[in-house]
């Protein structure tokens, strides 16, 4: 039986980086949310000062 050549170190600190990477993502794609909401993205137009909706 052949020993691997990497400890299980490496593989614990590949895991914690996809962890956070993950993490970060997930985070970002939140603030992408809050940020569509904000800006009434979902309405399909935008509101002019008059009330009219459009581009």
């Amino acid at each position: 039986m052949k020993t691997p050549l990497h400890s299980g170190r490496n593989s614990i600190g590949i895991g914690i980086a996809k962890a956070v990477f993950i993490a970060a993502l997930a985070a970002l794609f939140f603030l992408l949310g809050q940020s569509m909401a904000n800006h009434r993205f979902h309405q399909g137009g935008r509101r002019h000062w008059n009330g009219s909706v459009g581009q």
